[in-house]
C-alpha cells in the first residue's frame, strides 16, 4: 500500500473528506491537493499547533464540524490564538457543539490575552456593552420602577399637598390675630360700638397687609364687625379657603366677646382641625 493511500486513509479516520473541488480537478492536480493533505495531516498528527488549527478549519469548511471542533481544540489547547477564537464562535453559535456562552467567553478571552487582534476586539465590545447594561435599566426594570414611582405619587403628593394646605392655614390665622386682637381691645374701649371699630387704620385697627403666601386676599371687616380674607390654604380642587371670622358681642348672660370661625378655612384635612383657629368644635359645644 502506497503512502499516498495511507494517508488517504487516515484523513477519513480523521474525519477528512476530499473537498468537492478536487473531484472535479486534472489527476494531477488531485494527486498534489491529496499530497498536501497528507503533509498537513502529518505535520498535525506530529503535533503542530498551527497545522491542527488549519486542519480544523478546513473540515469547519467542509461541513464536517464535529471532527474541525476537535482539531481546534487540540490546537487551542497548545496556546494557538486563533484556533481559540475559531471555537469561541463555535460555542457562541451552537455550529459544532452545543451552544455555551460561558464557554465561549473563556476561549475568547484566551485568544485576545494571546494577542488575537478580532477576539480584542470582540472584547472590547462585550465590556462596552457590560458597561451599558451595569449602568441603564432593563425595559421591565423601568417599567417596574415606574409603576412604584406611580403608586408612590398617587399616595405622598396628595399627602403633601394636604400638609402644605393645613401649614399654611396654621400660618394664616396666626397672621390674622393682630385683627382679632385690635378688634376686641377696640370694642372694649369704645362700649362695644361696632362702629368705632370696623374702619381699617383707625383707633388700632391696623391696615390690611400686602398680600402673601398665608393670606392672598384684602382683609375686610363688614359693618357687623366680620373679619373676612382669603387664605393661602386651598381645597383638593385648589380653591382658597376662606377666612371668616364672626364676633359674638358681650351680652347679660355672656358678658365676654367670643369670635365663630364660620369661613372654609375650618377643615379638617386641608385646613384648621375642630377647635383651631376659633373654629367650631362639636365635642365641647353645648
Amino acid at each position: 500500500m502506497s503512502s499516498a493511500t495511507s494517508a488517504s486513509r487516515a484523513s477519513a479516520e480523521r474525519g477528512l473528506q476530499p473537498h468537492p473541488s478536487t473531484a472535479r480537478a486534472a489527476p494531477g492536480a488531485t494527486h498534489l491537493f491529496e499530497a498536501e493533505i497528507v503533509e498537513l495531516l502529518q505535520l498535525a498528527g506530529a503535533g503542530d499547533v498551527h497545522a491542527q488549527s488549519d486542519v480544523g478549519e478546513m473540515l469547519l469548511a467542509g461541513g464536517q464540524r464535529e471532527a474541525g471542533r476537535r482539531w481546534l481544540e487540540r490546537a487551542a489547547e497548545q496556546g494557538h490564538a486563533n484556533a481559540m477564537q475559531c471555537l469561541a464562535r463555535l460555542h457562541l453559535s451552537g455550529e459544532a457543539a452545543a451552544r455555551d456562552e460561558r464557554l465561549a467567553l473563556h476561549w475568547l478571552a484566551r485568544a485576545a490575552s494571546r494577542g488575537h487582534a478580532i477576539a480584542q476586539g470582540q472584547m472590547r465590545a462585550l465590556h462596552r456593552v457590560g458597561r451599558a447594561v451595569e449602568h441603564g435599566f432593563t425595559l421591565i426594570e423601568l417599567m417596574i420602577v415606574i409603576a412604584i414611582v406611580g403608586i408612590l405619587a398617587s399616595v405622598a403628593i396628595p399627602q403633601y399637598s394636604s400638609y402644605t394646605s393645613r401649614s399654611r392655614a396654621a400660618a394664616a390665622v396666626a397672621e390674622m390675630a393682630a385683627f382679632r386682637t385690635s378688634f376686641a381691645v377696640c370694642l372694649a374701649e369704645h362700649g362695644n360700638q361696632l362702629a368705632s371699630c370696623v374702619n381699617l387704620g383707625q383707633n388700632g385697627i391696623p391696615m390690611s397687609p400686602s398680600p402673601t403666601k398665608n393670606i392672598t386676599s384684602p382683609v375686610t371687616i363688614s359693618s357687623a364687625g366680620v373679619i373676612s380674607a382669603t387664605t393661602g390654604a386651598t381645597s383638593a380642587q385648589g380653591a382658597g379657603l376662606t377666612y371668616v371670622l364672626v364676633p359674638t358681642l358681650p351680652t347679660e348672660n355672656k358678658p365676654s366677646l367670643t369670635f365663630t370661625q364660620t369661613g372654609l378655612i375650618c377643615d379638617s384635612n386641608r385646613g384648621l382641625k375642630p377647635g383651631q383657629g376659633d373654629c367650631p368644635d362639636p365635642a365641647t359645644s353645648t
